[in-house]
């Protein structure tokens, strides 16, 4: 995805530069945390174009693409036929017929569109921050910490450790950007 540069990462959390190996695991902590948004999500949130993208009909006059907010629609063909794009409007990651022309169960439609997030949008911002508190958890999980309640030790000092595998209460920020898929 490259919304996190691993430099804004390391500043966000406060890591030293180091070497090589550190590096690469740095990266790899970034990475995962960009790909469980993704997955979340269901689509990746940065703008671009998705080009001669195809469906298939749904009965109904609407259809839902697979990234949203789409910004703009470049081309729609139905069964070859090129289709008037000012004709159909954009909510979210839905399209709809103006016109009420229903997309038929056995249409194969290709769309060129553009969709995500930009540059300036706050939203984007958020998905940024999501996936540097991801990966800033995920980088907690070093040093058999992980899902380890509390530890006694000698001396009778104890240690209370969280589980960092859970991240529905960073992802629940995002909820509103998820896709709608209804069945």
């Amino acid at each position: 995805m490259g919304l996190v540069t691993l430099a804004t990462w390391k500043a966000y959390a406060k890591k030293a530069d180091g070497d090589a190996t550190l590096e690469a695991l740095y990266q790899t902590f970034v990475d995962s945390a960009e790909q469980i948004v993704k997955d979340y999500l269901g689509y990746n949130p940065a703008s671009q174009t998705y080009t001669s993208q195809t469906y298939y009909g749904s009965g109904t006059s609407s259809l839902t693409l697979k990234a949203k907010p789409i910004t703009a629609i470049a081309s729609i063909t139905v069964n070859g036929v090129s289709k008037t794009v000012g004709d159909y409007t954009i909510d979210g990651e839905r399209i709809t017929n103006k016109y009420g022309e229903i997309f038929g169960r056995s249409d194969i439609i290709v769309i060129t569109y553009t969709a995500g997030l930009s540059a300036g949008d706050t939203r984007l911002g958020l998905v940024i921050l999501t996936c540097m508190d991801i990966a800033s958890l995920l980088s907690q999980n070093a040093g058999d910490n992980i899902g380890v309640s509390s530890v006694t030790m000698d001396g009778g000092a104890s240690r209370t450790f969280v589980n960092y595998n859970d991240f529905r209460k960073q992802l629940a920020r995002l909820a509103s950007l998820r896709l709608a898929r209804l069945p």
